[in-house]
């Protein structure tokens, strides 16, 4: 048949189709597994991961230095409380004081000021964040590809033993679904942010500081990143 003898849809049409087909989704999709429980490490596990021996692993030298790094970031931003974005672009301008026991950046993301003040927070700067800090000279030990850090992350964080068991159960079509994970695979780069937030909330530091280290500007959007029970 010819070819233009095929009815055809006016563009209207079919994206009003692929609205309709989205909602219907969205409204009738199930999960088949429950959701991932949020977590953050507590002090005595950012100890853990810090000491942990990394030259013991059975890598490559090159490979051992990539989870160094990683390992520094990630314990960075668990005393900084920045996002990925901010915590890769710091510099030795970002931080203030004699003993630069100020921390100053405009965020990338919603372009708000975050002001982490050591000596208010920690009354010191951490020896962890300190030794690092001075090690990459005030610069960030990874700045690189985020997936390319969860992925290391998660291996170095397994072989470093924190690997905490949770068991999730949710209802699926009348049938109770049970999901367990360890620790170290539910840990990711944003990880560090909600470890900050809730290590503070339970060292009762008061929430406004806390917010004005993180940049939140709203107490619900705080909230989400305090996490109890690990």
């Amino acid at each position: 048949r010819d070819l233009h003898s095929f009815p055809t849809r006016r563009s209207s049409d079919l994206d009003l189709m692929w609205r309709d087909a989205i909602t219907y989704y969205r409204q009738n999709k199930v999960k088949s597994s429950p959701a991932r429980p949020k977590v953050a490490l507590t002090q005595e596990e950012y100890y853990k991961l810090y000491y942990f021996d990394i030259d013991t692993l059975p890598y490559r030298e090159c490979y051992r230095e990539t989870l160094k790094k990683v390992r520094d970031q990630f314990l960075l931003a668990c005393f900084l409380g920045q996002r990925y974005s901010d915590v890769k672009r710091i510099t030795e301008k970002n931080f203030e004081g004699t003993s630069k026991e100020i921390f100053k950046i405009t965020q990338q993301k919603t372009e708000n000021e975050a002001v982490v003040d050591f000596i208010k927070m920690f009354k010191n700067v951490p020896s962890i964040a300190k030794e690092i800090l001075e090690r990459y000279n005030y610069t960030a030990p990874y700045p690189h590809d985020i997936s390319a850090f969860n992925k290391h992350l998660h291996k170095l964080c397994k072989f470093a033993g924190i690997d905490k068991e949770y068991v999730v159960e949710k209802k699926v079509k009348g049938v109770m679904v049970q999901k367990k994970y360890k620790k170290y695979e539910l840990i990711s780069s944003h990880c560090a942010r909600r470890s900050f937030v809730s290590n503070a909330v339970k060292n009762n530091l008061h929430s406004e500081m806390i917010k004005r280290a993180t940049g939140h500007k709203s107490e619900s959007s705080f909230n989400k990143y305090v996490v109890f029970g690990d």
